[in-house]
């Protein structure tokens, strides 16, 4: 039996019949970089000219209050797995109900029963963004498989795919997704949540009362995200920086290895596991260095946020981080799983502060120009008028 919460119409848009009803349908509602790109997407379309609905296709411990703030009415169902096809009735119910005009669907499984359950409920625009090609294919090749099969055959049911990323619409490309079919819009960060603690004060890129530097990252502790090589780099960078820091903000299934290596490599008292944290902006701003070592990375939304607060960045030349970081200007870009190279970087902004100060500047103008959410959301609201 699927439950729906109780959250009423936001009165603003009570017998608003010309606001195009959206409905933004995601896996659960968390705070991984999915949920923060639709907050930010929702956040900054206009709500007189958009009415939005997120269906959340199964239940998480986050509270739905955010969404509530933003005006938006939140639908939550109970799928159970990737197989439970019983939401499909729920689901078709709903967005007839609220008459939904656009369905816009984030990750695999909204994918699938979005776009089956919206055209048996008759909604003319299926809008589908892709985060990540690759995620079911790290749950094996069998299901991998699967998953690509149903993805192709429930394309004829979506008008249009936005890919997060140059790099990721490359890989819908090989896998003979038509290029008509897809656009490219970036994700965008919420200037209003990341930004710069002591905006013109970054001290000449100096560590304040003698200090220990801290380098930064923030990531899923998942193999993807190539911690074991930040980490194996890091014992370089201290052998030259005895005093800096490592600060791990984020959890995952690696996370019993990552502390098995960094206990082997001595750095016990260099490397700190934050675990997953509600206070990320204010982490972000304590971080003299922001690095993300991803194997591969679709986007790298951490990038930008970490753009936005004004810090230099250090990351893998993979996915779609090329797009964000501009090498020598706004970061230094590296191969990925590259131990040496990914040291030399972080102890090569450690050593100049000047460089990480007009890097953290370049990297927030690059913020305001490309990777505000205002941006990302002024391209969806044009293309879901370019389909209606």
């Amino acid at each position: 039996m699927t439950h729906l919460s109780a959250a009423p119409i936001p009165p603003a848009n009570r017998g608003n019949d010309r606001a195009v009803r959206i409905m933004h349908l995601i896996p659960r509602y968390t705070n991984d970089g999915t949920c923060r790109v639709v907050n930010s997407l929702i956040k900054h379309t206009d709500p007189a000219r958009f009415q939005t609905f997120v269906g959340i296709l199964s239940r998480d411990t986050c509270s739905l209050q955010p969404l509530l703030d933003m005006g938006a009415v939140p639908i939550q169902f109970d799928m159970k797995h990737f197989a439970d096809v019983s939401v499909l009735a729920a689901l078709i119910r709903e967005l007839r109900d609220k008459r939904i005009q656009v369905v816009h669907t984030h990750r695999i499984r909204p994918d699938l029963i979005g776009r089956i359950a919206g055209r048996w409920a008759g909604v003319p625009i299926n809008v589908s963004t892709q985060h990540y090609a690759g995620e079911w294919d790290e749950r094996g090749k069998v299901i991998g498989r699967l998953v690509r099969l149903l993805y192709r055959l429930t394309l004829p049911l979506t008008q249009k795919i936005v890919n997060i990323s140059s790099g990721e619409m490359a890989l819908l490309r090989g896998a003979k997704v038509s290029p008509a079919k897809m656009a490219v819009i970036h994700n965008g960060v919420d200037g209003e949540v990341f930004f710069p603690a002591n905006p013109g004060d970054d001290h000449g890129g100096s560590f304040v009362d003698d200090r220990p530097p801290v380098i930064g990252c923030v990531a899923f502790l998942t193999r993807r995200k190539g911690i074991n090589y930040l980490i194996a780099a890091f014992r370089q960078v201290v052998d030259r920086h005895p005093l800096a820091c490592l600060q791990l903000v984020g959890d995952g299934e690696e996370r019993p290895a990552l502390q098995k290596q960094i206990a082997a490599l001595g750095l016990e008292e260099r490397v700190t596991l934050l675990g997953n944290q509600t206070g990320v902006p204010r982490l972000m701003n304590g971080f003299d260095i922001f690095v993300l070592p991803s194997v591969w990375e679709p986007f790298g939304l951490v990038i930008a946020e970490a753009m936005a607060c004004g810090k230099p960045v250090v990351a893998t030349n993979v996915g779609g981080i090329p797009e964000i970081v501009e090498h020598s200007r706004t970061g230094i870009l590296v191969p990925p799983a590259a131990i040496t190279p990914l040291a030399n970087a972080l102890a090569a902004l450690l050593d100049d502060g000047q460089l990480r100060a007009e890097m953290g500047r370049a990297g927030r103008q690059r913020f305001l120009e490309k990777f505000d959410a205002r941006i990302m959301a002024a391209k969806y609201q044009s293309l879901y008028d370019s389909l209606l």
